[in-house]
């Protein structure tokens, strides 16, 4: 399915985008999209755009991974952790 036709129908709360989907987002950088899988999927599309902002690397999305870090589902905060770390660097986050 097209990644553009995925994201509406993600957003219409229809399906889940698949991990094919979410590695297209992070290769074209489509970062409003994986910040939106992380807070609005499920626990494994949480985890995957969680490890896919990590390799994107943008700052701008350390307010949504900060957030994530308090998911209920233990594999998405330790994504989120370790995004934050690649991100953030040598400061201190928190």
């Amino acid at each position: 399915m097209l990644p553009s036709i995925t994201y509406l129908l993600f957003k219409l709360k229809l399906i889940q985008p698949s991990e094919r989907t979410i590695y297209y987002w992070m290769t074209n950088l489509q970062v409003e999209k994986l910040e939106y899988a992380l807070e609005h999927g499920n626990y494994k599309t949480r985890k995957l755009a969680a490890e896919a902002l990590e390799h994107v690397g943008k700052p701008s999305s350390i307010p949504v991974l900060l957030k994530a870090i308090s998911d209920k589902v233990q594999t998405v905060s330790i994504a989120a952790l370790n995004a934050l770390e690649k991100i953030g660097g040598e400061d201190s986050l928190v």
